[in-house]
Protein backbone atom coordinates (compact mmCIF):
# COMPACT_ATOMS: atom_id res chain seq x y z
CA UNK A 1 0.00 0.00 0.00
CA UNK A 2 1.25 3.57 -0.46
CA UNK A 3 2.62 6.17 1.51
CA UNK A 4 3.05 9.74 0.19
CA UNK A 5 3.06 12.27 2.77
CA UNK A 6 3.66 12.37 6.82
CA UNK A 7 2.39 14.31 10.16
CA UNK A 8 4.61 15.05 12.79
CA UNK A 9 4.26 15.14 16.37
CA UNK A 10 5.94 16.48 19.20
CA UNK A 11 8.87 13.82 20.44
CA UNK A 12 7.11 13.22 23.90
CA UNK A 13 4.37 11.76 22.15
CA UNK A 14 5.85 9.67 19.70
CA UNK A 15 7.60 7.94 22.70
CA UNK A 16 4.62 7.91 25.16
CA UNK A 17 1.52 5.07 24.64
CA UNK A 18 -1.36 4.25 26.62
CA UNK A 19 -1.49 0.49 26.56
CA UNK A 20 -3.96 -1.84 27.81
CA UNK A 21 -2.53 -4.77 26.47
CA UNK A 22 -4.50 -8.15 25.70
CA UNK A 23 -3.19 -11.15 26.00
CA UNK A 24 -1.25 -12.56 23.44
CA UNK A 25 -2.57 -15.96 21.32
CA UNK A 26 0.39 -18.44 20.83
CA UNK A 27 -0.33 -20.53 17.23
CA UNK A 28 2.24 -22.95 18.71
CA UNK A 29 4.32 -23.15 21.37
CA UNK A 30 7.04 -25.72 20.86
CA UNK A 31 10.05 -26.63 22.97
CA UNK A 32 12.89 -24.40 21.51
CA UNK A 33 15.38 -26.38 19.54
CA UNK A 34 18.82 -26.21 17.49
CA UNK A 35 18.56 -25.97 14.11
CA UNK A 36 20.45 -26.80 10.90
CA UNK A 37 22.30 -24.41 9.21
CA UNK A 38 21.65 -22.32 6.12
CA UNK A 39 24.19 -20.56 3.35
CA UNK A 40 21.52 -18.52 1.73
CA UNK A 41 22.31 -16.08 -0.44
CA UNK A 42 21.03 -15.96 -4.62
CA UNK A 43 21.38 -14.17 -7.47
CA UNK A 44 21.46 -9.70 -7.43
CA UNK A 45 18.66 -8.02 -8.83
CA UNK A 46 19.27 -4.49 -9.64
CA UNK A 47 19.99 -2.41 -7.07
CA UNK A 48 22.83 -2.69 -4.30
CA UNK A 49 23.57 -5.30 -2.30
CA UNK A 50 25.50 -9.18 -2.82
CA UNK A 51 24.58 -12.62 -2.08
CA UNK A 52 24.06 -14.05 1.49
CA UNK A 53 27.37 -15.55 1.74
CA UNK A 54 28.76 -19.05 2.67
CA UNK A 55 28.42 -20.72 5.93
CA UNK A 56 31.36 -19.78 8.48
CA UNK A 57 32.34 -16.86 6.35
CA UNK A 58 33.79 -13.61 7.61
CA UNK A 59 32.17 -10.59 6.09
CA UNK A 60 32.81 -6.92 6.24
CA UNK A 61 34.70 -7.12 9.55
CA UNK A 62 31.63 -8.41 11.28
CA UNK A 63 33.48 -11.59 12.33
CA UNK A 64 32.95 -14.91 11.51
CA UNK A 65 29.69 -16.28 12.02
CA UNK A 66 26.84 -18.21 10.35
CA UNK A 67 24.65 -16.27 7.37
CA UNK A 68 21.16 -15.89 8.01
CA UNK A 69 19.53 -14.45 5.02
CA UNK A 70 16.17 -12.39 5.89
CA UNK A 71 13.44 -10.85 3.57
CA UNK A 72 10.78 -9.14 4.04
CA UNK A 73 7.94 -8.39 1.17
CA UNK A 74 4.77 -6.73 0.41
CA UNK A 75 3.92 -9.43 -1.98
CA UNK A 76 0.48 -7.35 -2.89
CA UNK A 77 -2.86 -9.13 -2.76
CA UNK A 78 -1.99 -12.67 -2.85
CA UNK A 79 -5.53 -14.27 -3.21
CA UNK A 80 -6.65 -17.70 -3.80
CA UNK A 81 -9.44 -18.56 -6.48
CA UNK A 82 -11.81 -19.11 -3.54
CA UNK A 83 -14.34 -16.16 -2.66
CA UNK A 84 -14.95 -16.28 1.32
CA UNK A 85 -16.58 -13.37 2.34
CA UNK A 86 -18.36 -10.74 1.04
CA UNK A 87 -16.35 -8.08 0.74
CA UNK A 88 -15.68 -6.47 -2.25
CA UNK A 89 -11.74 -5.99 -1.66
CA UNK A 90 -11.33 -9.75 -1.59
CA UNK A 91 -10.07 -10.65 -5.18
CA UNK A 92 -10.80 -13.69 -6.75
CA UNK A 93 -8.53 -14.38 -9.51
CA UNK A 94 -8.72 -17.39 -12.19
CA UNK A 95 -6.81 -19.83 -11.73
CA UNK A 96 -4.44 -19.10 -14.91
CA UNK A 97 -3.77 -15.49 -13.00
CA UNK A 98 -3.51 -17.25 -9.45
CA UNK A 99 -0.70 -19.99 -11.39
CA UNK A 100 1.38 -16.58 -12.80
CA UNK A 101 0.83 -15.12 -9.10
CA UNK A 102 2.69 -17.50 -7.01
CA UNK A 103 5.24 -18.21 -9.91
CA UNK A 104 5.85 -14.92 -10.14
CA UNK A 105 6.49 -14.33 -6.58
CA UNK A 106 8.24 -17.73 -6.04
CA UNK A 107 10.56 -16.95 -8.73
CA UNK A 108 11.92 -13.78 -7.16
CA UNK A 109 12.50 -15.82 -3.30
CA UNK A 110 13.96 -18.76 -5.04
CA UNK A 111 16.97 -16.27 -6.95
CA UNK A 112 16.82 -14.07 -2.89
CA UNK A 113 17.05 -17.83 -1.09
CA UNK A 114 16.24 -16.39 2.28
CA UNK A 115 16.68 -18.75 5.35
CA UNK A 116 13.05 -16.52 7.18
CA UNK A 117 11.05 -14.64 4.60
CA UNK A 118 8.56 -12.23 6.48
CA UNK A 119 5.20 -11.41 3.84
CA UNK A 120 2.62 -9.21 3.66
CA UNK A 121 -0.80 -9.39 1.95
CA UNK A 122 -1.29 -13.12 2.01
CA UNK A 123 -4.57 -14.31 2.52
CA UNK A 124 -3.79 -17.57 4.16
CA UNK A 125 -2.24 -20.48 5.36
CA UNK A 126 -2.95 -22.47 2.49
CA UNK A 127 -1.50 -20.11 -0.61
CA UNK A 128 1.41 -19.91 2.02
CA UNK A 129 2.15 -23.47 2.08
CA UNK A 130 1.55 -23.68 -1.91
CA UNK A 131 4.37 -20.76 -1.51
CA UNK A 132 6.59 -22.47 0.31
CA UNK A 133 6.49 -25.77 -1.78
CA UNK A 134 6.99 -23.85 -4.61
CA UNK A 135 10.54 -22.05 -3.50
CA UNK A 136 12.12 -24.87 -2.85
CA UNK A 137 11.85 -28.06 -0.36
CA UNK A 138 14.23 -26.53 2.27
CA UNK A 139 11.31 -24.38 3.34
CA UNK A 140 9.92 -26.56 6.30
CA UNK A 141 7.67 -23.41 8.31
CA UNK A 142 4.81 -21.47 6.89
CA UNK A 143 3.28 -19.96 9.55
CA UNK A 144 0.33 -17.50 9.19
CA UNK A 145 -2.32 -15.94 11.76
CA UNK A 146 -5.07 -14.76 10.31
CA UNK A 147 -5.08 -11.27 11.15
CA UNK A 148 -7.65 -7.95 11.73
CA UNK A 149 -8.00 -6.85 7.59
CA UNK A 150 -10.80 -6.38 6.12
CA UNK A 151 -9.83 -7.67 3.21
CA UNK A 152 -8.30 -10.68 4.82
CA UNK A 153 -4.45 -10.13 3.81
CA UNK A 154 -2.14 -11.55 6.37
CA UNK A 155 1.12 -11.21 7.59
CA UNK A 156 2.75 -14.65 7.28
CA UNK A 157 6.54 -15.74 7.44
CA UNK A 158 8.22 -18.90 5.63
CA UNK A 159 11.15 -20.30 6.94
CA UNK A 160 14.04 -23.24 6.50
CA UNK A 161 14.60 -22.97 10.20
CA UNK A 162 11.85 -24.50 12.90
CA UNK A 163 9.92 -22.30 14.51
CA UNK A 164 9.84 -22.45 18.13
CA UNK A 165 7.02 -20.54 18.65
CA UNK A 166 4.54 -18.56 17.32
CA UNK A 167 2.48 -15.56 18.52
CA UNK A 168 -0.22 -13.20 17.53
CA UNK A 169 -1.27 -9.41 19.13
CA UNK A 170 -4.13 -9.01 16.96
CA UNK A 171 -6.18 -8.92 19.95
CA UNK A 172 -3.81 -6.34 21.67
CA UNK A 173 -5.62 -2.73 22.78
CA UNK A 174 -3.37 0.20 22.50
CA UNK A 175 -3.84 3.91 22.62
CA UNK A 176 -1.82 7.53 21.60
CA UNK A 177 -2.18 9.44 25.16
CA UNK A 178 -5.85 10.91 25.22
CA UNK A 179 -6.60 8.96 22.35
CA UNK A 180 -9.47 6.00 21.59
CA UNK A 181 -8.14 1.98 21.69
CA UNK A 182 -7.18 0.42 18.56
CA UNK A 183 -5.93 -2.84 17.81
CA UNK A 184 -4.09 -3.25 14.71
CA UNK A 185 -4.96 -2.88 11.23
CA UNK A 186 -3.49 -6.21 10.54
CA UNK A 187 -1.41 -8.03 13.02
CA UNK A 188 1.89 -7.96 14.52
CA UNK A 189 3.04 -11.78 14.59
CA UNK A 190 6.05 -12.71 16.81
CA UNK A 191 8.47 -15.72 15.08
CA UNK A 192 10.80 -17.45 17.54
CA UNK A 193 13.30 -19.46 16.28
CA UNK A 194 16.60 -20.47 17.35
CA UNK A 195 19.81 -19.88 15.01
CA UNK A 196 23.59 -20.81 15.72
CA UNK A 197 22.25 -21.40 19.66
CA UNK A 198 20.90 -17.91 19.45
CA UNK A 199 17.07 -17.18 19.93
CA UNK A 200 16.09 -15.21 17.03
CA UNK A 201 12.81 -13.21 16.63
CA UNK A 202 11.14 -11.08 13.87
CA UNK A 203 8.08 -8.88 14.03
CA UNK A 204 5.79 -9.52 10.73
CA UNK A 205 4.36 -5.32 10.68
CA UNK A 206 1.58 -3.99 8.22
CA UNK A 207 0.80 -1.06 9.69
CA UNK A 208 -2.20 1.10 8.42
CA UNK A 209 -2.20 2.31 5.63
CA UNK A 210 -2.50 6.22 3.84
CA UNK A 211 -5.44 6.63 1.57
CA UNK A 212 -8.81 8.47 1.50
CA UNK A 213 -9.57 7.24 4.96
CA UNK A 214 -6.38 7.75 6.46
CA UNK A 215 -5.48 7.20 9.97
CA UNK A 216 -2.31 8.58 11.36
CA UNK A 217 -2.92 8.11 14.84
CA UNK A 218 -3.59 4.21 14.39
CA UNK A 219 -0.63 3.80 12.14
CA UNK A 220 1.89 5.58 15.25
CA UNK A 221 -0.02 3.85 17.30
CA UNK A 222 0.89 0.11 15.83
CA UNK A 223 4.08 1.34 15.59
CA UNK A 224 4.83 2.59 19.69
CA UNK A 225 2.97 -1.00 20.47
CA UNK A 226 5.54 -2.95 18.25
CA UNK A 227 8.40 -1.38 19.81
CA UNK A 228 6.98 -1.83 22.87
CA UNK A 229 6.36 -5.71 21.76
CA UNK A 230 10.20 -5.46 20.91
CA UNK A 231 11.41 -4.12 23.84
CA UNK A 232 9.42 -6.72 25.98
CA UNK A 233 10.89 -9.38 24.42
CA UNK A 234 14.37 -7.76 24.48
CA UNK A 235 13.87 -7.32 28.40
CA UNK A 236 12.86 -10.98 28.92
CA UNK A 237 16.07 -12.04 27.06
CA UNK A 238 18.54 -10.08 26.75
CA UNK A 239 20.33 -12.33 24.00
CA UNK A 240 17.96 -12.70 21.55
CA UNK A 241 18.34 -10.90 18.43
CA UNK A 242 15.12 -8.99 17.19
CA UNK A 243 14.02 -7.84 14.31
CA UNK A 244 10.63 -5.25 13.75
CA UNK A 245 9.69 -6.04 9.69
CA UNK A 246 7.36 -5.56 7.16
CA UNK A 247 5.32 -2.62 5.45
CA UNK A 248 5.75 0.35 7.69
CA UNK A 249 3.62 2.63 4.82
CA UNK A 250 5.54 5.78 5.91
CA UNK A 251 9.09 7.53 5.61
CA UNK A 252 12.40 7.43 7.30
CA UNK A 253 11.69 10.39 9.40
CA UNK A 254 8.41 9.81 10.06
CA UNK A 255 6.65 9.55 13.31
CA UNK A 256 5.55 5.44 12.98
CA UNK A 257 8.89 4.94 11.75
CA UNK A 258 11.11 6.77 14.26
CA UNK A 259 8.91 5.19 16.77
CA UNK A 260 10.27 1.70 16.05
CA UNK A 261 13.73 3.16 15.06
CA UNK A 262 14.52 5.42 17.72
CA UNK A 263 13.48 4.45 20.91
CA UNK A 264 16.38 3.15 23.61
CA UNK A 265 18.28 1.56 22.31
CA UNK A 266 17.66 2.78 19.03
CA UNK A 267 17.22 0.15 16.31
CA UNK A 268 19.16 -0.34 12.83
CA UNK A 269 17.23 0.15 10.01
CA UNK A 270 19.32 -2.06 7.26
CA UNK A 271 17.65 -0.66 4.02
CA UNK A 272 20.11 2.45 5.50
CA UNK A 273 22.59 0.16 3.87
CA UNK A 274 21.42 -0.20 0.46
CA UNK A 275 22.55 3.05 -2.02
CA UNK A 276 20.45 6.01 -1.63
CA UNK A 277 19.60 5.74 -5.62
CA UNK A 278 18.20 2.43 -4.89
CA UNK A 279 16.94 3.53 -1.77
CA UNK A 280 12.84 2.40 -2.31
CA UNK A 281 10.68 0.24 -2.46
CA UNK A 282 7.40 1.93 -4.08
CA UNK A 283 6.67 3.92 -6.74
CA UNK A 284 3.71 6.31 -6.31
CA UNK A 285 3.18 7.74 -9.96
CA UNK A 286 6.69 8.88 -10.34
CA UNK A 287 7.96 9.24 -6.33
CA UNK A 288 9.94 6.56 -5.38
CA UNK A 289 9.19 6.41 -1.94
CA UNK A 290 10.86 4.01 0.96
CA UNK A 291 8.25 2.65 3.25
CA UNK A 292 8.91 -0.99 3.69
CA UNK A 293 11.63 -1.92 6.34
CA UNK A 294 14.30 -4.24 8.36
CA UNK A 295 14.74 -2.91 11.73
CA UNK A 296 16.77 -4.57 14.45
CA UNK A 297 17.99 -4.45 17.84
CA UNK A 298 21.73 -3.57 18.91
CA UNK A 299 22.24 -7.42 19.34
CA UNK A 300 21.02 -8.39 15.84
CA UNK A 301 22.22 -5.39 14.64
CA UNK A 302 26.02 -6.47 15.22
CA UNK A 303 25.50 -9.29 12.79
CA UNK A 304 24.62 -7.56 9.78
CA UNK A 305 26.59 -7.63 7.27
CA UNK A 306 25.57 -4.18 5.19
CA UNK A 307 27.27 -5.26 1.52
CA UNK A 308 24.75 -7.58 1.56
CA UNK A 309 21.66 -5.71 1.71
CA UNK A 310 19.62 -5.04 -1.51
CA UNK A 311 16.49 -3.93 -2.91
CA UNK A 312 15.26 -5.82 -5.59
CA UNK A 313 14.21 -3.29 -8.66
CA UNK A 314 14.40 -5.59 -11.65
CA UNK A 315 11.56 -7.09 -14.02
CA UNK A 316 10.58 -10.24 -12.03
CA UNK A 317 10.36 -8.40 -8.37
CA UNK A 318 7.99 -5.50 -10.81
CA UNK A 319 5.70 -8.51 -12.40
CA UNK A 320 5.27 -9.94 -8.50
CA UNK A 321 4.62 -7.07 -6.87
CA UNK A 322 4.08 -3.19 -6.94
CA UNK A 323 6.17 -3.45 -3.59
CA UNK A 324 10.42 -4.43 -3.74
CA UNK A 325 11.63 -6.90 -1.69
CA UNK A 326 14.26 -6.71 0.50
CA UNK A 327 16.95 -8.77 1.60
CA UNK A 328 20.09 -8.52 3.63
CA UNK A 329 22.45 -11.26 5.49
CA UNK A 330 23.00 -11.25 9.30
CA UNK A 331 26.49 -13.22 10.55
CA UNK A 332 24.82 -14.92 13.86
CA UNK A 333 27.23 -16.00 16.54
Amino acid sequence: MRASSFFHLSPWLVLAVVAGVGAPACRDSGTPTTTSTSAGGGEDGEGGGGDGGATGSTSSGQGAGTPLVVVNWNVRNFFDTTKDTDDEGELVPSAAEYEEKIEAIATVLRELNPDVAVLQEVENQTILLDLANRISPDYIESELVEGNDYRGIDVGAISKIPFDLVVSHKDDSFSLPGGAPKTFTRDCPEFHLTFAGRKMIFLGVHFRSKGGDDDPDRRLAEAIRAREIADGLAAADPEAGIFVLGDFNDLPGSNPVEAVRGGNPPFLDAVDAVPEADRWTFDFQGALELIDHQMSNPVAAAFFDPTTAIIRHDAAASAASDHAPFSATYMVR
